[in-house]
């Protein structure tokens, strides 16, 4: 299942994973403004582009992202990228 569930009082989103990686800690992939949006299609590339899986899902220059990392051990990181595709 590619799709996250989040719940919460105010409402419930759905997001469909495009991206998948392994990295050593970097911050790049954290980036929430972009001077253009050729800024936002690059970053959008540069995270899909890592991804260990082909996850067959698009992303566009009007997605929302969802980034969720974690430690993998003290200098590397396991980081998935969702998009938003549904707000109840």
């Amino acid at each position: 299942n590619h799709i996250i569930e989040i719940y919460s009082e105010k409402q419930e989103t759905k997001w469909k994973v495009f991206s998948v990686y392994h990295i050593i800690t970097t911050d790049d992939y954290l980036q929430t403004s972009f001077n253009s949006t050729d800024d936002f299609k690059s970053f959008l590339g540069l995270i899909s582009n890592r991804s260990i899986h082909n996850f067959n899902n698009s992303t566009g220059k009007n997605d929302k992202i969802l980034t969720l990392s974690t430690c993998y051990n003290a200098n590397e990181k396991i980081v998935l990228h969702a998009k938003l595709i549904s707000i109840k």
